[in-house]
This record gives C-alpha cells, sequence and structure tokens, in this order.
C-alpha cells in the first residue's frame, strides 16, 4: 500500500457515504497497509534509486488503475473543472510526496520514517489558520496531543543531530508530510464532479510522467533492478526469506544480489547529501 493508493479517501465531501462497520473496516485495513508499507519500501531502495523507485511505484499504480477502472465501468476523462484536483492530488501527494519520502527513507530507519511522514494531520491546523479558519480549542489540544505522540515515539533525545544524514532525512520527511497535507488541504474544500476514484488515474498519470523525468534529470545513472529488494518488497513479508540468518554458503542469490545493490546505494546515498546539507 502507498500513499498514493488511499486517494479515493482523502476528502468527506466526496459522492458515495459507507457504513459505521464499512468505515471501521476500512480504517483496520488502511492502518494494516500503511504499517506495513514503509518496512518494504526500504527493503525495495535497496534495488533501486530513490526517484527512479518513487517512478515506478506511480507508473504502476496508473496501469493498474487504467486497466481497472474500465471494467468497472468507472474511467472518466477529467474535465476542466475537475483539473485543480488532479493537479493538486498529482503533486503533492503523489509527485512531491513519493520522491521526497524516498529520499528520507535512504536516511532513517523505517519506523521513524513513518512517524515522521505521517504527521500530515499536524499541519492541517495550521494551514487552516492560514486561510482564515476558526480553529477549536479541541483541535488544537489535539495537535498538541499529536506532537507529543511524534516526540515520544520518534525519540529526538536518542538522534545523533550532528549526522547530516539524520537532519537531512528528517527535513525531508516532514517535507513530504507537509506536501501530503497541502492535497489533503484542498481535497476537503473542492467540489467534486468526478469521484476520487475516477480522478485517481489521471493523478497517478500525472505523477508518472513527472517523476520519470525527475529520475532522468537527478539520477541519471540510477536503476530499478529487476532482482534482490525491489522483488522482495512486492513479495508478503512472511513469505521473504530471511537473508539475515542464511550463511554465505546457503545465501540465495537474490539476497547477495540484494546486499550488493545495499552497498552500491549506501555510496550514492552519501554523495547526495549535498543537495539537502550544507558542508561542515
Amino acid at each position: 500500500m502507498r500513499p498514493g493508493d488511499d486517494a479515493t479517501a482523502i476528502s468527506a465531501s466526496a459522492p458515495g457515504t459507507a457504513t459505521r462497520a464499512e468505515s471501521f473496516g476500512l480504517l483496520a485495513l488502511a492502518v494494516l497497509l500503511l504499517g506495513t508499507a514503509w518496512p518494504a519500501m526500504k527493503i525495495g531502495l535497496a534495488g533501486a534509486t530513490p526517484i527512479w523507485f518513487a517512478a515506478g511505484r506511480a507508473i504502476l499504480g496508473a496501469v493498474a488503475s487504467f486497466l481497472l477502472l474500465p471494467w468497472l465501468g468507472q474511467l472518466r476523462l477529467p474535465a476542466r473543472r475537475d483539473l485543480a484536483i488532479v493537479l493538486s492530488v498529482g503533486l503533492f501527494q503523489l509527485t512531491f510526496f513519493f520522491m521526497l519520502a524516498n529520499i528520507g527513507l535512504g536516511y532513517l530507519p523505517a519506523g521513524r520514517s513513518a512517524v515522521l511522514a505521517y504527521t500530515t494531520a499536524l499541519w492541517l491546523v495550521p494551514l487552516a489558520v492560514l486561510v482564515g479558519e476558526r480553529v477549536p480549542r479541541r483541535r488544537w489540544l489535539g495537535v498538541a496531543v499529536g506532537l507529543l505522540g511524534i516526540v515520544v515515539l520518534a525519540d529526538p533525545l536518542a538522534q545523533d543531530w550532528h549526522d547530516s544524514g539524520v537532519l537531512a532525512g528528517s527535513a525531508l520527511l516532514l517535507l513530504a508530510s507537509l506536501s501530503w497535507a497541502l492535497a489533503i488541504f484542498h481535497a476537503r474544500r473542492h467540489v467534486w464532479h468526478l469521484t476520487p476514484l475516477q480522478a485517481l488515474p489521471w493523478q497517478l498519470l500525472l505523477a508518472a510522467v513527472l517523476l520519470t523525468l525527475f529520475a532522468v534529470l537527478f539520477e541519471p545513472q540510477g536503476r530499478i533492478a529487476p532482482s534482490g529488494g525491489v522483488l522482495l518488497s512486492l513479495i508478503p513479508p512472511r513469505w521473504r526469506a530471511p537473508c539475515r540468518r542464511s550463511s554465505p554458503r546457503s545465501a540465495s542469490s537474490a539476497c547477495r544480489r540484494s546486499a550488493s545493490s545495499s552497498r552500491r546505494y549506501g555510496s550514492a546515498r552519501r554523495s547526495r547529501l549535498r543537495w539537502f546539507s550544507a558542508p561542515s
């Protein structure tokens, strides 16, 4: 499950309703899928560079949605009035979130990355203030409790803040979270004509095109390896081979290629720190 996959649920104003039981069921499924997404992404990045990996995810999502929606009878061309939501979700929730989150994940563990990236809801209150909305005290209290929870889970005192990678990764993931929040904020205020499901393939198509361009520009030597970590990231965790427990003699070739990809990516990751942090 990826952040772009839940675009169908980002607006309470969208057409269609669900029963209380269905809503709780969807919530539980979202928690399960989003909770396992970050370890899977971390494994996938062992065999791919971040922006190419983001482009691959968007391309796969776009192809799948353009195949599925005609079968469901839901494929629609967006009209002019739908272009704003296609652009905002395609840019902020898919393109920028995918790219920034993938790069940030290269510097931090999967668990801490997920905590920082999913601060999305906390950005919505200051965004509401900026456009002149009145924010009740209970909502501010919720933000305070949320921030406290993030501090507890992220454990900032245990981090080495002298490490430029920790700083860069944290900043990138917070920017990714803000980018997603901008898309949610717009979607909440948008008057929907297409349903979110009908808008999704066009949003993914936009993200696929932009991410591919960014990958060509910023990662000309990048790749998505057709083996190792990338393939392992597509397999459910319980089916993955325990590479860490295998001896060098018995380890599979896929595990060895994944380890080799990890070492190469680590070297490239250190060089990319020049993009996001000033030299000490």
